[in-house]
C-alpha cells in the first residue's frame, strides 16, 4: 500500500517529466522554425557553395560542358572519394539523415552525406541532382523499385497503384533523369558500376536497361513513380523519350570519353581534393552538431 510520501514522489516525477516534454516541444518547434537560419546550417551552405565554385573551375579546366560529361564528373568525384573528408566513399545504407524540416532543403540535406564518405542511392541521387542543378542542366530525381525478379506485370501493377491512389510511395531505390540536348535517359550512380535506362516504347513510366529487348517479360523493368515520399509535388515523365540503339551507343561513347578524360587528369583531380578537404571537414563538423541537436530533441 502506497504512502503519502510515495504518492508525492510519484507526482513530483510526473510533473518533472511533463515540464521536460513541454520544454523539449518548445525547443523542437524553435529548432524547426529556425532551421534555415541555424548557424551550423549556414556554415554548411557557405562551405558547400565554396566546394561547388571549385567544381565549376574544375569542370572548365577539363572542358566539360554537356550534362553527360558533368554527370560522369559527379560520379567520378563521388566514387573516387574526391568529395569525401576521408578520401574514400563507401556504399552504405545509412539509416539516419538530417530531418526534413522544409521541403526545399530536403534533397540538399540528403546530399551532404557524400562529404562524410558514405551513403546509398538516395544520397548519390540527391547529390547528382544538386550537381546538375548548379550547372542549370535539365534533370530530376526519380524513385523506383528494384526487384530480385524481373517481373513486368508486377512493375505495371506498382505503377498503376501509385498513379491510381496518388499515394507517396517509398520505393526502394533512387536514380536520376538527365537530359542532354535532344537525348534523355535515366542513370544510376549508386555504385561505381553505372547503370543506364531508357523508357519503354509503350509506356514512358516504365524503364528498361540500355541494350535490352524492350517490351519483353524477361527484361529488367522498373516503374518511375509519379508520387513519392521524396517529392513535394507529383512528377511528370512525359518528356522522356525512348532511345534507339544508336542513341544509346552515343550516350555510352560520350560517357566513356568523359571517364577517360577524368582518368588522364588524375593529378588535376588530386589537387582539387587537397584544396577542398578542409571544406568537407567544416561541413561534416556542422552536420554532426545539427544531428546531435536533433537527437537530443528526439526528432528521430
Amino acid at each position: 500500500m502506497s504512502t503519502v510520501k510515495d504518492e508525492l514522489i510519484s507526482l513530483k516525477y510526473i510533473i518533472k517529466e511533463l515540464v521536460y516534454v513541454i520544454k523539449t516541444t518548445n525547443e523542437r518547434e524553435n529548432f524547426i522554425s529556425g532551421y534555415s537560419s541555424n548557424p551550423d546550417y549556414l556554415e554548411i551552405v557557405e562551405n558547400y557553395n565554396l566546394v561547388f565554385s571549385h567544381i565549376k573551375d574544375l569542370k572548365e579546366e577539363l572542358g566539360f560542358n554537356t550534362a553527360t560529361e558533368l554527370t560522369i564528373l559527379c560520379q567520378h568525384l563521388i566514387h573516387r572519394g574526391l568529395l569525401s573528408e576521408t578520401g574514400k566513399y563507401i556504399n552504405n545504407n545509412i539509416s539516419y539523415d538530417l530531418i526534413n524540416c522544409q521541403d526545399e532543403t530536403f534533397i540538399f540535406d540528403l546530399s551532404l552525406s557524400i562529404f562524410r564518405g558514405e551513403g546509398c542511392c538516395r544520397h548519390t541521387a540527391a547529390f547528382l541532382q544538386q550537381f546538375l542543378d548548379y550547372f542549370n542542366k535539365p534533370n530530376d530525381l526519380v524513385l523506383t523499385t528494384l526487384s530480385l525478379h524481373n517481373d513486368y506485370n508486377l512493375a505495371k501493377t506498382r505503377l498503376f497503384l501509385n498513379n491510381y491512389f496518388k499515394e507517396k510511395f517509398l520505393g526502394n531505390h533512387a536514380i536520376n533523369y538527365v537530359r542532354d540536348e535532344d537525348i534523355s535517359y535515366l542513370i544510376d550512380i549508386t555504385t561505381r558500376a553505372i547503370r543506364l535506362y531508357t523508357v519503354g516504347y509503350d509506356d514512358n513510366n516504365l524503364a528498361y536497361p540500355f541494350n535490352s529487348k524492350i517490351g519483353t517479360d524477361s527484361d529488367i523493368v522498373i516503374p518511375l513513380y509519379k508520387y513519392s515520399a521524396l517529392y513535394d509535388k507529383p512528377k511528370s515523365f512525359q518528356e522522356l523519350q525512348s532511345l534507339d540503339k544508336n542513341k544509346q551507343i552515343t550516350v555510352c561513347d560520350n560517357m566513356e570519353d568523359a571517364i577517360i578524360k577524368c582518368i588522364i587528369n588524375k593529378s588535376l583531380l588530386g589537387d582539387f581534393y587537397i584544396e577542398n578537404k578542409k571544406y568537407y571537414h567544416k561541413i561534416n563538423e556542422a552536420y554532426d552538431r545539427i544531428i546531435a541537436d536533433e537527437k537530443r530533441l528526439r526528432l528521430k
